[in-house]
């Protein structure tokens, strides 16, 4: 055969071959499954095979991490019924010297006493201070939740808890109409106690009244180290981690005097306001006796924390506008840091009840050694300008003990 008859019949075949191959490519729809050519790969692309997963979280480490970790994590849930610590035998006002026999109430102001008006003279016969002793703050209910989760060598718990704010109230009304002993509220003289003859003070004879509140809340974060120890038994196990507890209280105080209806209400308003926050690392220690169905477990936890509180007391006295005398309005705040304390033991006691559900109750105290109080914190002072009396009512830096104590119930969940 002749080399250009050779040469035609090439060309031709290349060129058929070509054509052959667009015209593959254009009825095959890329979308379509099956076997296409692909210039990036060497071979044919199976459009059968399952789209791999996308996306950095999917079947990651972190995923399985988290998965891990849910399916090792328990939550608790607290209904608590806790008992506050009550105000006590605390005096609205200050102490007074008074000149009389134990058996007839001694320097008690709480007992009624002769006293006379500090600017007119006039003898008020009997009057009394008021105290804080008829409130209580129990039947405070309150939740908590914690949620654990176990790790190699232990678990960690994290916790937090909140009480309904509980409020008291004492209320005299109606003083001088029912014939009872006026309500005082009695103040040093420059600091210093005065005699029941000289005492500066304010006088209600119409009604008196005092709001004590108080809220509480806190949350912890612990890891309780677990020694390798299985089945059933008894278990020592130390702790460590750090708490924050919020303490907020207030104090108001109302008195109206108007001679016995006769002149216009002169309003003395005395009001005290604390916050504390305490914070810091704890240890402690948790032993348990376990057992397949019931485990019982006594925490004791301590806390050496800090304690950045505020204090505040204003006191707004009121006059009649016939009387042309400005009111008093002092007001005074302060802010400190100290050192404190927080004892916490409790116990508690588990039933299981299904492999994914259990029974839990306990007892639990708790003390706070150093902490900032509403009625612990009023300085009840007063000056001389002449006769006219001058209240200087402030903050007094007074620091004292605290506690909580009470039962919880609930339940816990496994995931």
């Amino acid at each position: 055969m002749k080399p250009a008859r050779l040469t035609t019949i090439a060309l031709v075949s290349l060129f058929c071959v070509l054509n052959a191959g667009q015209a593959q490519a254009q009825f095959l729809d890329p979308g379509t499954p099956g076997v296409a050519y692909s210039p990036e790969f060497a071979g044919p692309v199976n459009h059968y095979l399952p789209t791999p997963p996308h996306g950095f979280y999917h079947d990651s480490p972190l995923h399985r991490l988290l998965q891990r970790t849910a399916h090792q994590s328990w939550l608790r849930l607290e209904w608590l019924h806790w008992e506050i610590n009550d105000p006590g035998n605390e005096l609205l006002g200050a102490d007074v010297n008074i000149l009389r026999l134990e058996r007839d109430g001694g320097s008690d102001p709480r007992v009624p006493f002769d006293v006379s008006e500090p600017e007119t003279g006039t003898s008020l016969d009997e009057a009394r201070v008021a105290d804080l002793n008829s409130m209580t703050l129990n039947d405070t209910p309150g939740i908590r939740g914690t949620l654990g989760t176990e790790f190699m060598g232990g678990w960690t718990e994290l916790s937090f808890f909140g009480l309904e704010e509980n409020v008291e109230r004492v209320l005299f009304d109606n003083i001088a109409a029912n014939d009872d002993p006026n309500i005082i509220t009695s103040l040093l003289s420059d600091g210093s106690v005065s005699d029941s003859e000289s005492l500066n003070l304010f006088n209600y004879d119409q009604s008196f009244r005092a709001v004590f509140g108080t809220q509480m809340w806190g949350a912890e974060a612990n890891f309780i180290r677990e020694y390798d120890v299985r089945g059933d038994g008894c278990r020592w196990e130390p702790l460590f981690g750090f708490r924050y507890i919020n303490l907020d209280e207030h104090l108001g105080q109302i008195g109206v005097f108007n001679n016995g209806g006769t002149e216009a209400d002169r309003t003395t308003r005395i009001r005290s306001r604390t916050s504390n926050h305490v914070y810091g690392p704890q240890v402690g220690l948790q032993v348990s006796v376990v057992h397949r169905r019931v485990s019982l477990a006594a925490q004791t936890r301590l806390a050496f924390a800090l304690n950045n509180y505020l204090t505040q007391v204003r006191h707004t006295t009121t006059f009649p506008v016939e009387n042309e005398r400005s009111p008093f309005d002092e007001n005074e705040r302060e802010e400190e840091v100290d050192f404190t304390t927080v004892l916490q033991i409790g116990f508690n006691a588990r039933v299981q009840c299904t492999q994914k559900f259990s029974l839990f109750g306990g007892y639990d105290f708790m003390w706070l050694n150093r902490v900032a109080r509403a009625h612990e914190t009023i300085n009840y002072n007063s000056t001389r300008n002449g006769v006219q009396l001058v209240p200087d009512i402030g903050v007094e830096d007074d620091l004292g003990g605290f506690f909580v104590k009470g039962f919880s119930i609930g339940g816990e969940f496994l995931y």
